[in-house]
């Protein structure tokens, strides 16, 4: 009876033991987990894709809080198609484009999706819908996914300083692409 009691009482300080440790490991797990150290959106890969199948391919894209979403869509059919929208839903923001945009056969366009609630370095997952058709024929939808983050600085004071002082501001849109001269004015009080 004594080495019963013996082999007991060994299996309960293993189990104590261990279970402490156990407990400390689950602890600090979830402080990680509370402070935002291991949220999972901090380690998805920017993405933009739409489905195969459509003829359309997102080439690239960025968002900035000041334009909206900016897409290159490329069309890889051996046919124009017509851009007439794109949607981009978000639980957070609310993106849209809406127009009458031909991208030629094998050709490539830049889309920007204006955005209503787009905030600097606002992560952005959003589901793709794109409405087009062949010259002439149906509308069809495209559906893809989109990831990506929003820019937490979006244009430099020296750049925006030097096109006021030059009276060049209308060209930083040209330049730096759309929305530049908009995020000057709103960043900088520059070109406005």
């Amino acid at each position: 009876m004594f080495l019963i009691t013996k082999k007991a009482q060994a299996a309960m300080e293993f189990l104590m033991t261990y279970g402490w440790a156990i407990l400390v490991v689950l602890i600090a797990i979830g402080a990680l987990a509370y402070f935002g150290v291991l949220n999972p959106d901090r380690f998805l890969p920017e993405k933009c894709i739409i489905a195969s199948g459509s003829g359309l391919y997102c080439y690239d894209h960025n968002a900035f809080p000041g334009s909206g979403v900016n897409l290159r869509i490329q069309n890889v059919l051996t046919e124009p198609l017509v851009i007439t929208g794109i949607i981009l839903t978000d639980p957070d923001i609310v993106c849209s484009f809406s127009g009458s945009t031909t991208i030629p056969k094998d050709g490539i366009e830049d889309f920007t999706v204006a955005c209503s609630g787009l905030n600097r370095d606002q992560k952005i997952k959003a589901d793709i819908s794109i409405s087009y058709n062949k010259v002439g024929g149906l509308t069809k939808t495209a559906s893809g996914n989109l990831v990506t983050k929003a820019a937490s600085t979006i244009s430099s004071l020296s750049i925006c300083q030097n096109a006021q002082d030059g009276s060049l501001c209308g060209g930083l849109d040209l330049v730096f692409g759309e929305g530049y001269q908009a995020a000057c004015c709103s960043e900088h009080s520059l070109c406005c």
